[in-house]
């Protein structure tokens, strides 16, 4: 990037930080004008000094917090779109060891449960980011028996934690179709689907086993009525299918989770005789 300032390729510079931004599906990109790289989409964007502005931001002297609250300052005198992604991307994957990636909805809930509820901030600010570094960082302590790496292992657990705590604390209900499987299942206490079949391809179907949660209730369905209510017990580990079940049109590993019968096997059929899907 030195060497494009140094010849003054301004237009390549913000080509391949647009090019960086859409080497994960982090950003929001989908309408780029509107999206988390709005701002190198502006017309008014002095391209020459932004780029200099984001040189300093991910390689200047000072400390990150310092070279954080210039790029902040810069965006805002030059009236430029002011979110948090971009910038916390930026440093985030150029200095992993330190840097957090701010997705706005994520970082307000993890501040929620370490809580640091007060007001959040739509626009970035150098003491939130501080905040939520330093939260973040004892997150690290807390999970140090696991020894993550760097903020990537940090910013990836705590991702699944804002989908999964407040999955768990709801139970869905899950239709299964069941044909010659229901009975092995049934007094198994399990649900087996594989993750292809012999032709190599999934079904939607299928894939849905890695949703499924503990506390979940699950309909059985099977034979034109639904033969069985279930509670899950343990959600989906790959395995081999089951041997009361192993001589099925699939291939061997698929999804499997335990299931608990609620009270007695019921028997209901409903007046609607196709099984929803």
């Amino acid at each position: 990037m030195e060497q494009l300032i140094s010849r003054g390729h301004w237009d390549e510079i913000l080509k391949r930080l647009e090019d960086i931004g859409k080497l994960t599906n982090l950003l929001w990109n989908r309408v780029p004008q509107q999206g988390d790289m709005a701002i190198l989409f502006t017309e008014t964007l002095d391209k020459e000094s932004y780029s200099k502005q984001v040189f300093d931001l991910l390689h200047g002297a000072d400390d990150p917090m310092v070279r954080f609250e210039r790029y902040i300052r810069y965006v805002r005198e030059h009236d430029l779109p002011n979110r948090w992604p971009f910038p916390t991307y930026l440093l985030f994957l150029f200095h992993p060891e330190t840097e957090f990636y701010v997705k706005p909805s994520v970082a307000k809930w993890f501040l929620q449960q370490a809580g640091e509820g007060g007001p959040w901030s739509s626009q970035p600010s150098v003491e939130l980011y501080a905040t939520l570094k330093n939260q973040v960082r004892r997150f690290g302590e807390y999970l140090s028996s696991y020894s993550p790496t760097d903020m990537i292992d940090l910013q990836s657990a705590i991702y699944m934690a804002s989908y999964e705590i407040p999955r768990m604390q709801k139970v869905a209900v899950w239709w299964v179709n069941q044909g010659t499987t229901y009975r092995a299942a049934r007094e198994g206490g399990f649900l087996w689907a594989p993750l292809r079949n012999r032709a190599g391809r999934t079904e939607y179907h299928w894939e849905t086993m890695a949703e499924v949660r503990p506390g979940d209730i699950v309909l059985h369905y099977s034979n034109n009525a639904v033969r069985a209510v279930s509670r899950i017990t343990e959600a989906a580990t790959i395995r081999p299918a089951p041997r009361e079940i192993a001589n099925g049109p699939w291939e061997s590993e698929g999804r499997y989770v335990k299931t608990r019968r609620r009270g007695r096997w019921t028997f209901w059929k409903p007046a609607l005789r196709t099984p929803w899907r």
